[in-house]
């Protein structure tokens, strides 16, 4: 899978590529040569990539239909089980959901949380952000979770199943969708190719659909969208619109906790450099402009891969681009993910030994997942599987 994510990624280098070279006016004849050479290189990549989305399609179909036929089994776990899953690749809300069901609809219930923890700095947020929950971590994290409900100990009444909507050894309850309302589909090609997981006629056995970032599309193209996906899902299908909220700065190089939270406002006005490694960073560097009421020209925006591991070199270029907005006054911002995942790093490499001189040079912005729509409905469907609220 990680070779099939670089080619893919090389892959949306070289359209981009594409992209800016056809934009160029009145093209010189050695232009026209090199917008030559790009296509006709995204063109062989694409039927390479064309291959090894099908053999990837064949793969996840068969892999599907040996636990539908029985041939491989499922494991029932003795609660309830919620998946929040998706069927594109990354950045479209699935922990920051299992975190707003935790704390708001299934605020009376004492949950479990599987977790696939890719890069850990979803599982470290997680357990940081949800102290009451129960959570087993990995790829057998099914098993786990089965072995961890035979103990006497055990006190979980339901289990919410992180990236579960294909994996299909874990017999669930409930699958909710989550779609990035942004940039649903890609380019609707599967992976390698496109960000596809599945077909989008896989959404048949979705109970819910729920658009993130919903408050970044236009009420008509929401309802083209949810409309355009009707023919693949269920008459009863529930749908919701979430939100990211920003609620707070953190302050690492405060010194004390009650100084390490900042409003949001405390952006407004500076000049910024930005950086991220989410899975999909456009919604979070524009709630970041938007803040601080940056110009082009006040804030820079760095985007890195989803689960980026940070180097040194990474925090040399970012100080680095500082000289892009201004020569004083500039602070540094990251999101709560990236925090998590690299801490350590970032302590080190922006020198934060919590004095008051490096108070303001980096701050992370903390955000919460918020319901705009379809609260009641998700209520019901839980009830209806014997959930109480």
């Amino acid at each position: 899978m990680a070779t099939l994510t670089t080619v893919r990624l090389y892959f949306q280098q070289l359209w981009k590529r594409n992209n800016n070279v056809r934009s160029l006016e009145g093209p010189s004849p050695s232009s026209t040569n090199h917008i030559d050479s790009v296509r006709s290189e995204v063109g062989m990549l694409n039927s390479f990539l064309s291959v090894l989305s099908s053999v990837y399609s064949v793969g996840v179909g068969l892999h599907r239909v040996s636990y539908e036929f029985s041939v491989l089994t499922k494991t029932h776990l003795r609660v309830p089980v919620i998946s929040v899953g998706n069927i594109t690749v990354g950045g479209n809300g699935k922990t920051p959901f299992v975190h707003l069901l935790v704390k708001d609809i299934l605020k009376h219930k004492k949950c479990l949380v599987m977790m696939r923890d890719y890069g850990e700095d979803e599982s470290k947020m997680s357990k940081a952000l949800l102290p009451n929950c129960d959570f087993v971590l990995g790829k057998n994290r099914v098993d786990k979770a089965a072995e961890m409900l035979k103990q006497s100990t055990a006190t979980a009444e339901l289990a919410l199943l992180d990236d579960g909507f294909q994996h299909w050894n874990c017999a669930r309850d409930i699958d909710i969708v989550m779609i990035n309302a942004l940039s649903p589909f890609g380019n609707g090609h599967m992976i390698p190719r496109g960000p596809m997981r599945e077909p989008l006629a896989a959404l048949a056995r979705a109970h819910a659909i729920v658009f993130n970032h919903a408050d970044h599309s236009t009420p008509s193209d929401l309802a083209l969208l949810r409309a355009s996906l009707q023919q693949y899902t269920r008459p009863d299908m529930v749908w919701a619109c979430t939100t990211m909220v920003p609620e707070y700065l953190m302050d690492p190089a405060a010194e004390d906790d009650s100084a390490n939270q900042l409003p949001v406002s405390a952006l407004s006005g500076k000049h910024i450099v930005c950086f991220a490694g989410l899975g999909q960073p456009d919604a979070f560097f524009a709630t970041v402009r938007q803040l601080s009421g940056a110009t082009a020209d006040s804030c820079v925006c760095i985007e890195y891969p989803d689960h980026h591991v940070y180097t040194a070199q990474d925090i040399h270029r970012i100080l680095q681009a500082s000289t892009q907005v201004s020569t004083v006054d500039v602070c540094f911002l990251t999101s709560e993910k990236d925090w998590y995942r690299c801490s350590d790093i970032f302590r080190q490499e922006f020198g934060l030994g919590r004095s008051e001189a490096q108070r303001g040079r980096l701050y992370v912005l903390r955000s919460s997942m918020k319901l705009i729509s379809g609260g009641e409905a998700l209520q019901g469907l839980f009830r209806g599987v014997g959930i109480s609220l």
